[in-house]
């Protein structure tokens, strides 16, 4: 798709912050439309993220595009297989060293070629926000891994209930040293959710064993600072999603969690979004 629009086009005569605002919201509808068609069974809440960061992190002139391609493939947006979506994106506000720059990262990291399997090391794409539908297994797009996408959903999860205290989460993570959680939490531009998201996603892209051993340490981390309600959320969310996956590709640690007595008589059910704690 081949889009030649400038957002400045779209601004008229209006006060200067009304003009920034107007941009904002023109910007916003337009990825939306524009984005939608490249993506498949994926949900609102996908593009939503992709234009929320875009916008906060470009238009206000806060981060370079190659900033930006750092920053949302840290925090678990960005992938190669996204990469032809932020491509569009770069096409919709005219900018050449975007389209540039996403040229050399899809020559560095090609997109996964994808058959669906449980391998984690292969890269994850846009993830479908907030896991099962209608009982039904997790979506997940044309090549992406189920390992990829869970993760993403873990990262959605976890950072829509954290709120403010997710600092306290970040003490109790030993991969996440206390200068970059210094970083995260004094930037003042993004707020709770953006700042949990970017501590979970860089504390998962350092994790090296399979994701549902990341869960296991996460649920501990939990209790160890009393958050036992979304530690129990966390679990049940946990089991859910081990539904749909093959108990042979488990950790020896995994199997040992799963089979324990706690968890013998938790029913796997959806959690409905709530406030956190």
């Amino acid at each position: 798709m081949q889009l030649r629009w400038s957002p400045q086009k779209a601004i008229y005569s209006m006060p200067p912050g009304q003009k920034d605002v107007q941009r904002r919201e023109n910007d916003y509808q337009r990825l939306i439309q524009e984005i939608a068609p490249l993506l498949e069974k994926t949900d609102r809440s996908v593009l939503q993220a992709v234009a929320q960061e875009f916008t906060a992190c470009t238009l206000s002139g806060r981060l370079s595009v190659k900033e930006m391609l750092e920053q949302l493939e840290r925090t678990a947006v960005l992938s190669p297989n996204a990469v032809k979506v932020l491509q569009t994106v770069c096409e919709i506000v005219d900018c050449r060293e975007g389209n540039q720059l996403v040229s050399e990262y899809l020559k560095k990291y090609p997109p996964y070629s994808g058959r669906r399997t449980h391998s984690h090391s292969a890269p994850a794409a846009l993830y479908p926000a907030g896991g099962s539908r209608s009982g039904g297994a997790p979506a997940v797009m044309r090549g992406v891994t189920p390992a990829g996408a869970r993760r993403a959903r873990l990262v959605d999860f976890l950072s829509s209930r954290l709120g403010p205290r997710f600092v306290e989460l970040g003490e109790q993570m030993e991969r996440v040293s206390r200068a970059e959680l210094a970083d995260i939490s004094s930037d003042t531009s993004a707020d709770m959710v953006s700042q949990a998201r970017r501590l979970l996603g860089l504390f998962l892209s350092r994790h090296q064993s399979c994701d549902g051993d990341a869960e296991i340490l996460l649920v501990r981390r939990l209790r160890r600072i009393r958050f036992n309600r979304l530690a129990d959320e966390l679990e049940i969310w946990s089991a859910d999603q081990d539904r749909w996956e093959d108990p042979r590709d488990w950790s020896e640690d995994k199997r040992r969690w799963r089979s324990s007595e706690s968890h013998q008589h938790r029913s796997p059910v959806r959690i409905p979004r709530a406030a956190c704690c």
